[in-house]
C-alpha cells in the first residue's frame, strides 16, 4: 500500500488525501514508496487514535484529519467570499464598536443628553450583534473537523501542551 510522504501514514491507493491530517496525495512520487523506519514506528503507534465518520461521504477517518481522505470535505474552508464577508464583519463590529464610545465622549464633553446616548448605544449594539454573530459562527466553523467534531480552541491557538 502507498504511503504518505508527509507523516508516513499508509492509506488506500485510490484516496486523494492522507487519512491522518487530510495532506494532499495527488502528486506525490514518493507516495508508492516505503516510510522511514522512525516514520512508520511512530505512525504505529497513531493507529490507536480514534476514528469517526464522515459527515459528507460517510466513510472512516481520523478525528484529527482536518480534511475527509475520501471526498476532500474541509468545513473549515469557506473560500474568498467567506474571507470577504468575514473581515466586512470584524470592520463593521470594530466600527460600530468605536462609535458607540466616540458617543459617550461626546456625551460627556457636551450637552448631548444621558438617554439620548444610551438609545444610540442601544440601537449601535443591536447593530453589533448580527457581525458579532457572524463573527461567532466562523469562529465556531474554523474549529470543525469533517467528521462533525469540534478541536479544542486551545491547542489550535497554543499547540500541543
Amino acid at each position: 500500500m502507498p504511503y504518505c510522504s508527509n507523516c508516513g501514514t499508509e492509506h488506500d491507493p485510490t484516496a486523494s488525501f492522507c487519512s491522518e491530517y487530510g495532506a494532499d496525495l495527488g502528486d506525490q512520487s514518493e507516495a508508492d514508496s516505503e516510510p522511514e523506519p522512525e516514520v512508520e514506528a511512530e505512525t504505529e503507534s497513531s493507529t490507536a487514535k480514534e476514528t469517526d465518520i464522515c459527515e459528507k461521504c460517510d466513510s472512516e477517518i481520523s478525528t484529527k484529519a482536518d480534511k475527509c481522505p475520501q471526498c476532500g470535505y474541509e468545513p473549515a474552508s469557506s473560500g474568498i467570499l467567506g474571507g470577504i464577508l468575514t473581515g466586512i464583519a470584524t470592520m463593521v463590529f470594530i466600527l460600530f464598536g468605536g462609535l458607540t464610545l466616540i458617543v459617550w465622549v461626546v456625551a460627556i464633553g457636551t450637552d448631548f443628553g444621558f438617554i439620548d446616548a444610551l438609545y444610540v448605544t442601544v440601537f449601535f449594539l443591536f447593530i453589533m450583534l448580527i457581525p458579532g454573530g457572524l463573527l461567532y459562527a466562523k469562529f465556531n466553523q474554523e474549529l470543525k473537523t469533517p467528521t462533525g467534531a469540534k478541536k479544542d480552541w486551545r491547542e489550535e491557538i497554543l499547540g500541543d501542551n
